[in-house]
């Protein structure tokens, strides 16, 4: 299972050609996180999650996972940010 690593807005849900499907959320403050993997997508574009939500179910041969975070649309590496107030 991949949860929301903190509350937000769903704003995109698609395919994705190397990972299987994204799922990106924003949080406000210009914090984005996406997430990309073969599992089966629990959200839709539009939704209000909480921190914690499931946003993919993954089964055992589900092997990728992808986890990205943007400020202000850059790119910035995850350990920064341990924390995201929306």
């Amino acid at each position: 299972m991949v949860v929301a690593a903190a509350s937000g807005s769903v704003i995109v849900v698609n395919e994705d050609p190397e990972y299987g499907n994204n799922v990106w959320v924003d949080h406000g403050n210009g914090y984005t996180t996406i997430y990309r993997s073969t599992g089966e997508v629990k959200v839709r574009q539009g939704e209000k999650v909480t921190q914690g939500a499931t946003l993919f179910v993954i089964a055992d041969d589900d092997g990728k996972l992808g986890y990205q975070v943007t400020r202000d649309s850059v790119y910035i590496s995850p350990t920064e940010v341990m924390a995201i107030s929306g």
